[in-house]
């Protein structure tokens, strides 16, 4: 009997072993695959910052709307960006090509 006993222990002790190895290992490569999409992530948010620093301030002076098709006009018009108060478009303005 108590020969059956310490094999059980044995086989029990290894068991928990195998076990707690497995799950280290997996916890392990977890971790490890989620820090390597953490820094391709951060790497990549970087690039695209470094060329927003560069033009950080500059005003979009050319800018330019397209419209696919014509649109109701409802309320008055007011163009942002203009000098005048009330909105309004130099006389020389183009509104279409």
């Amino acid at each position: 009997m108590r020969g059956n006993i310490v094999v059980a222990g044995a086989i029990v002790g290894v068991a928990i072993f195998i076990g707690s190895l497995i799950l280290w290992l997996g916890v392990a490569h977890s971790i490890n695959a989620a820090a390597d999409r953490l820094d391709a992530g951060l790497h990549s948010n970087s690039q695209l910052l470094a060329g927003s620093v560069d033009h950080a301030g500059e005003l979009a002076t050319h800018a330019s709307v397209t419209m696919e098709k014509p649109i109701a006009i409802r309320d008055p018009v007011h163009i942002a960006g203009t000098q005048a108060p009330d909105f309004a478009l130099p006389i020389n303005a183009r509104l279409a090509k």
